[in-house]
């Protein structure tokens, strides 16, 4: 193996062991929170961030990708990066505050004024640090990046829970969101072992710019894409049904965090140091997608399968609507995630001016799609997100193909062969469940889990090439092993 194939496995290993305990942090807030508050508590606070993270977007303006993918950056250039996203972090900030009002007004809720105003540092605190993560990332340091995100999310998480258990309400969850936002901030500073200079004129930094915007542009149309079911059904449908809707999202977006921040930190400094070596990178990135795919398949599966008994369950009765629309919204997660190597792709080749038009073809069909859905009520909002996000995977590898720089037609079928596993056994899951509907809940889980498993065993046994996807995931894990 490679050095920097080895480092990228060393990284991969440490991340891998940090998520673990990521998901134990965050599981234990959406259990404990989600009996403690309300959902239109949870409502409230996710009101006012479908609107104001965009700015969490703009604050970054893709520098740090920028500066993660540069074969050579001085001291004078990191410095520059650093005060133009602090600029950017605190230039945001007052421009929060000033859309408190309008945010009130357009959900007409006059309490979203002060949950706005009270979330507006968390951006300054973002922009602070942006230039530490990447200065973590380019030094291949996973673990201290691993690090500082379980600290902050336990700090962050300790301030809700003590926040709502003393009655506090809906401002448990702002409290939890600046406090994980601060301490990340304190922690990464104090890990990266760098600290910035003043701005350097002599030292250049428009490609650096340049790269930036256009990814900047892409990641603005993603998130207004992402969160325009949100805005929806919080302006027509009020916000205890954005809570249930905020819920399911939340509970997708949650396994696919674990999985997608983590590889991709790892995959895309590896990948852009790879592109001297055609042989060297299409193996990294075909490797990284095979790994993504295959866990998230199985992961959402599961949870498919599982949602029905096992969401009131941990939460409680009162979120059992959340139910139906996280096994819809799920699907696109599956979509997600078998697309997502076209992205490690465009970063790492610099190519962000074409994705971002490519993103603004697929991020505006993905819109007309949620709107058309809206017209048929939550669950057609839910279905409209699906079939944009589904509909983006091919328009992502017809674009890529143009530029000859990937593997376009194995990158295609790793999807499908992802995708058609995670159909079959998700519907034996289902049937099964459906079967033992009379039985006890933690029986019909059990019992249903095992049916997954056992039908993508043995769909991994019947059908070769998904044979050997899963050797390239046990020689990995063997790796992680083997280096832990």
């Amino acid at each position: 193996m490679t050095t920097l194939g080895s480092k990228a496995v060393r990284g991969g290993g440490a991340t891998l062991l940090g998520q673990l305990v990521k998901v134990f942090l965050q599981l234990a807030g959406l259990v404990v929170l989600g009996r403690i508050l309300s959902p239109t508590d949870f409502g409230l606070v996710a009101m006012v961030t479908a609107i104001v993270g965009v700015a969490d977007v703009i604050r970054d303006a893709g520098l740090s990708s920028a500066a993660i993918q540069a074969k050579s950056l001085s001291a004078g250039q990191r410095n520059n990066l650093f005060w133009l996203n602090s600029g950017i972090g605190l230039a945001l900030m007052g421009t929060i505050c000033l859309a408190a009002w309008p945010i009130a007004v357009l959900y007409g809720d006059q309490r979203l004024i002060v949950i706005t105003l009270a979330l507006a540092p968390m951006f300054l605190f973002n922009g602070v640090q942006t230039q530490f993560q990447a200065h973590l990332a380019r030094d291949l340091r996973f673990v201290a990046l691993t690090a500082s995100d379980i600290l902050s999310m336990a700090v962050g998480l300790a301030a809700a829970i003590g926040t709502a258990l003393a009655g506090f309400g809906y401002w448990a969850l702002v409290f939890q969101l600046l406090a994980q936002s601060l301490t990340l901030l304190i922690a990464r500073t104090i890990l990266a072992r760098w600290r910035p200079g003043l701005p350097d004129r002599s030292a250049p930094t428009k490609e650096f710019v340049k790269f930036g915007v256009n990814l900047m542009g892409s990641q603005l149309l993603v998130y207004a894409s992402s969160n325009v079911p949100s805005i929806i059904v919080g302006n027509r449908f009020g916000a205890t049904q954005l809570g249930f809707f905020g819920r399911a999202s939340q509970l997708v977006t949650f396994p696919m965090n674990q999985l997608l921040t983590p590889i991709t930190n790892v995959a895309l400094p590896v990948l852009a140091r790879s592109q001297d070596s055609r042989i060297q990178y299409e193996r990294h990135l075909l490797n990284a997608q095979i790994a993504l795919s295959y866990a998230v398949a199985g992961v959402l599966s599961l949870a498919i399968v599982w949602a029905d008994p096992l969401i009131p369950l941990i939460f409680g009765d009162q979120w059992q609507p959340s139910a139906p629309l996280f096994q819809i919204l799920a699907v696109a997660g599956l979509f997600q995630a078998v697309s997502y190597g076209t992205y490690w792709v465009f970063l790492s080749m610099g190519l962000t001016q074409s994705h971002f038009r490519y993103s603004l073809i697929s991020r505006s069909l993905l819109i007309v799609t949620v709107l058309v859905g809206s017209l048929f009520g939550l669950y057609g909002v839910a279905v409209g997100y699906v079939a944009g996000v589904a509909l983006g995977w091919p328009l992502s590898l017809l674009w890529l193909h143009r530029h000859r720089v990937a593997p376009i037609r194995r990158m295609l079928m790793i999807g499908i062969r992802a995708l058609f596993l995670a159909v079959l056994v998700t519907a034996a899951g289902l049937a099964a469940a459906l079967g033992l509907e009379s039985s006890n809940d933690f029986v019909r889980l059990a019992l249903s889990a095992v049916v997954v498993i056992v039908a993508a065993g043995l769909l991994v046994l019947v059908i070769p090439p998904m044979r050997a996807d899963a050797r390239v995931i046990i020689t990995t894990l063997g790796h992680f092993r083997s280096r832990g």
